[in-house]
């Protein structure tokens, strides 16, 4: 038998796409669910500022971010999308 074989995946999402910061948390789920229904893995990332931010993709490196925000941008009415480093 073996021991200690457990594979463990650390992923540290450095770069979130923004398409959209709420002050409501009811316009950011709103949102979200707008995204989710495109397919995206949308989630709603919370600020020091009290806003409420969407975030339409997370990626390691700022490489895939951008080819992703720049897919995003091309969607209608997503073209002030941006990218936040954490």
């Amino acid at each position: 038998t073996e021991t200690g074989s457990q594979e463990t995946e650390i992923w540290s999402a450095e770069f979130h796409i923004i398409t959209g910061s709420f002050r409501e948390f009811s316009n950011a789920r709103d949102m979200m669910k707008k995204m989710e229904d495109q397919g995206y893995k949308a989630k709603v990332l919370s600020s020091e500022n009290q806003f409420f931010r969407v975030s339409a993709g997370s990626y390691s490196t700022r490489e895939d971010a951008i080819i992703a925000l720049s897919e995003i941008r091309e969607l209608a009415g997503m073209d002030k999308a941006w990218l936040l480093k954490e």
